[in-house]
C-alpha cells in the first residue's frame, strides 16, 4: 500500500497544534512497515500535484489550510480530483463550518441551540457574541454588551457575521464516528 502524507507548514491551529515538517515526519515514522509512505509538501494545489497524489492508495491530509484556502477548501480540492484521502469530505467540512447551517439543522431537529439574531429589535440586554458565519472554531469572535451589538448589527450582517445571545458556561466539542459494527454511531 502506498500512502502520501500531505502537509503544509501552518501556524497554530485552533486546537493549539502546530502542523509542520516534524509533525509529518513523526506520522511517517509511525506508518506500518508494510506501507510505502511518502511525504508531500503542499506547494500549490494544481494539476501536477493532483496527478502525483492520485498515484497513492490513500492520502493522509494534514493540510489545515493553505494560504487563503481553508482545511475544507483543501479537502474539496482533493475530492474534485478524485483523490482518496482520510479527512472528511470537503462538502461536509464546509457544512460543519457554516454556523448558520448547523444552527438551523439543530433547531429543525428540536435540539436546543442559541438562535442568531435576525433583527435589531431582538437585541435588548445582556451579552452578545458575534462570530463569522463560516470558518473554524474560536476565530474572529467578539463578546459585547447589548448597546455595542445593536450599534454594529447591520455592519456585522453585511460582513456575514452572526450575532447570538452569549451563553455563559463551558463549551464542549465532540467527534462522531461510525460504531465498530457500522450500525449507528459512537460519540467521542
Amino acid at each position: 500500500m502506498k500512502i502520501a502524507i500531505l502537509y503544509a507548514e501552518s501556524r497554530y491551529t485552533p486546537w493549539r497544534e502546530n502542523i509542520d515538517t516534524l509533525t509529518a515526519i513523526s506520522l511517517f515514522r509511525a506508518l506500518p512497515k508494510n506501507v510505502q509512505g511518502t511525504l508531500v509538501h503542499m506547494t500549490q494545489p494544481n494539476i501536477e500535484l493532483a496527478q502525483l497524489l492520485s498515484k497513492f492508495d490513500l492520502v493522509l491530509n494534514l493540510c489545515y489550510g493553505f494560504h487563503n484556502l481553508s482545511q475544507a477548501d483543501v479537502a474539496c480540492w482533493l475530492d474534485d480530483h478524485h483523490i482518496k484521502h482520510l479527512s472528511s469530505a470537503g462538502e461536509q467540512q464546509q457544512k460543519a463550518q457554516d454556523k448558520l447551517y448547523v444552527e438551523n439543522v439543530l433547531i429543525e431537529n428540536n435540539i436546543a441551540a442559541p438562535q442568531s439574531i435576525q433583527q435589531l429589535a431582538d437585541i435588548n440586554q445582556g451579552l452578545y457574541i458575534t462570530k463569522p458565519r463560516k470558518g473554524g472554531c474560536h476565530r474572529g469572535i467578539e463578546i459585547t454588551d447589548a448597546k455595542t451589538a445593536f450599534e454594529r448589527f447591520e455592519i456585522n450582517m453585511a460582513d456575514d457575521k452572526l450575532t447570538q445571545p452569549y451563553l455563559i458556561g463551558r463549551e464542549f466539542s465532540v467527534a462522531i464516528i461510525p460504531s465498530k459494527t457500522s450500525e449507528g454511531f459512537e460519540i467521542l
